[in-house]
Parts: C-alpha cells; sequence; structure tokens
C-alpha cells in the first residue's frame, strides 16, 4: 500500500512500512497491507511509486591494488623521508 505526505508521519503502534523516500516535496511510503495506516497521508498508485523512486546505481568495484602499486608507494614513501 503506497501513500505520500507532506511531513513525517507520526510512528502508531501497528504502522509500520517498508520502504520511504523523498521526491517533490513528498516523503512517499510502503506500508505493509495489514498495517494501521496514520491519517492524512494521499494515496497512491504503484505506478507513481515506481516513476517516482529513486533508482540507486552499483557501485563500480575499485581496482585491485597490485604489486607494482604498492612497490611505488613504498618508493614514494622512501624519497619523501630522504
Amino acid at each position: 500500500m503506497y501513500f505520500k505526505a507532506l511531513t513525517q508521519p507520526p510512528i502508531k503502534s501497528g504502522s509500520v512500512y517498508t520502504e520511504t523516500f523523498k521526491a517533490d516535496g513528498y516523503i512517499y511510503l510502503n506500508y505493509n497491507d495489514n498495517a494501521v495506516i496514520p491519517d492524512g497521508l494521499i494515496g497512491v498508485t504503484s505506478d507513481e511509486w515506481e516513476n517516482k523512486k529513486p533508482t540507486i546505481t552499483p557501485v563500480e568495484a575499485p581496482e585491485p591494488v597490485t604489486q607494482l602499486d604498492k612497490i611505488e608507494a613504498n618508493l614514494d614513501y622512501i624519497v619523501m623521508l630522504i
């Protein structure tokens, strides 16, 4: 069940949401099907939820440190000490 609100809704017993994000000045909340919904929330369709939900791009893994990188770092350190 998808909803949006201008401000964070009060936490009540039984009002559990599983996802939340901010977009266009609203706080979007995804409540469990059997949750107690606080007053003042605006219902949202699943299409609007998916369109407004931000996409998180996966982080690329950094290049692994090679033995040559370690040797160069050690040489730089030794030169700095001299």
